[in-house]
């Protein structure tokens, strides 16, 4: 732009020494004043633009870099008033709670739902919409927060007060603690959100919904109940009928009922770190568009190559998986299997569950006494996995019959297959004989006895 002219080098210098004065060391506002300034091609303009950025408000600022986001992210972005100021999130949680709106639209039909709304995701976080806040290492994932001015802006006129005006409009709200007397119990406000299609609650002291909660919000496509005290859902359950997303992470919630099995639209089952839940729906099977059940427990051996699992011997409450689970087959997340008997639900039901990403533990694999069970579970075929853990409670000899029905060899370190990915990988010894192996590029294989 300024070619190698001394006077225009030393012009641009202190034009950026302004410009770095003027964000105070915000990208978000370098990001605005960016903008701005690309809008006005006429260079000699650009200090009055400077001067007059002085004067704009943080809101003015949140309400133009919102103005020009494309037409698709807009809803996205909107979407995130559910969230408190300071509040963390992940990115997995944010799109599958976009993907329960119908905000993301694949323009190709091979495409997932999730990479596009990770692209999505991406873009936000690349205009500065999302900022990284820090690496949780217990569930190996980022955590994101929204800038402060941005959040103020977004969450203007969005959050629920004592008073019922304006419910009516709202479609995406969050229930803090002092709120829940202004949702649960005036009439006006029930009235006015009967159209809700959003409810997070963040209050650790709801242990249970009312009776007519589902009556009342029967329209609801996401429901959050994190964290929270709840340890049972109602029966009446299937009411909400246009539900695709229920998030009951952190919860001591030991089962869930048999109408969960009439949410037909069912996408995502959230249930992260339910350490307490001992089995799942028995006709599951239904659930034909559920794509996501998320049985990741921190405690759990998944780790990173190099390094021991620290919460070895800790046990997860769940005893087995429903019958004829294998009939899921859009299913993208199933981060834990229970092998149990055929009668309930055998290792071959992992056969036709190919779409598989991210981590998948199978578990109680002592149970597998056939060779051609094993074989049918098709774990070589789960090309998309990033990490795969076997556990079985086995003698030795148990152990290495198994090894050898499920990849042909007495040894998996002699399987010709592995051993070009065990030298990037390496081999890690644990307590009980753990043994840490990649199987394909970016992949890992443990084997747990």
């Amino acid at each position: 732009m300024v070619q190698q002219n001394p006077i225009r080098l030393e012009e641009v210098a202190i034009f950026e020494r302004e410009i770095a004065r003027n964000c105070n060391g915000l990208p978000s506002a370098a990001m605005d004043l960016a903008v701005r300034l690309s809008m006005e091609p006429d260079r000699s303009r650009w200090r009055s633009v400077l001067q007059a950025d002085n004067q704009h408000s943080d809101s003015s600022r949140a309400d133009l870099r919102y103005r020009l986001l494309p037409a698709h992210l807009k809803p996205c972005f909107s979407f995130c008033s559910v969230f408190p100021i300071g509040f963390e999130f992940e990115e997995e949680e944010l799109v599958r709670l976009w993907m329960s709106q119908s905000f993301i639209q694949p323009y190709d039909q091979d495409l997932r739902m999730e990479d596009v709304g990770r692209t999505y995701f991406d873009l936000l976080k690349q205009r500065s919409f999302f900022q990284f806040s820090r690496f949780d290492q217990k569930n190996n994932r980022s955590k994101y927060t929204i800038p402060e001015s941005l959040h103020k802006f977004v969450r203007r006129g969005r959050r629920i007060a004592e008073h019922g005006n304006g419910f009516a409009k709202n479609r995406h709200l969050s229930l803090m603690p002092q709120e829940k007397p202004s949702l649960f119990n005036r009439q006006s406000v029930n009235d006015q959100l009967k159209g809700l299609y959003t409810l997070v609650i963040f209050d650790d002291s709801v242990t249970e919904l009312p009776d007519d909660f589902t009556k009342k919000f029967e329209r609801l496509r996401a429901l959050d109940l994190s964290h929270t005290g709840i340890h049972k859902l109602p029966d009446s359950i299937h009411h909400l009928k246009h539900l695709r997303c229920l998030q009951l992470r952190g919860t001591n919630i030991t089962r869930l009922p048999d109408a969960l099995c009439c949410l037909y639209f069912l996408q995502t089952l959230g249930l992260q770190n339910c350490s307490m839940l001992e089995e799942l729906p028995k006709e599951m099977k239904y659930l034909q568009c559920l794509r996501h059940i998320d049985l990741h427990w921190d405690h759990d051996s998944l780790m990173a190559p190099g390094h021991i699992p620290r919460f070895v011997g800790k046990r997860h409450a769940l005893r087995f998986m429903p019958p004829e689970m294998g009939l899921l087959v859009h299913l993208q997340t199933l981060n834990r299997f229970v092998v149990s008997e055929k009668k309930r639900c055998g290792v071959e039901e992992l056969g036709n569950m190919t779409s598989l990403h991210g981590e998948l533990l199978v578990s109680n694999l002592q149970l597998v006494r056939d060779a051609a069970d094993a074989k049918a579970a098709n774990l070589e075929g789960k090309e998309h996995l990033q990490c795969l853990e076997l556990q079985w409670n086995a003698v030795d000899k148990e152990a290495a019959k198994f090894r050898r029905d499920l990849f042909g060899r007495d040894s998996v370190e002699t399987n010709a297959r592995f051993s070009r990915r065990l030298k990037s990988a390496g081999v890690v010894r644990a307590p009980f004989r753990r043994l840490a192996l990649g199987c394909r590029l970016g992949q890992r294989i443990l084997l747990s006895e």
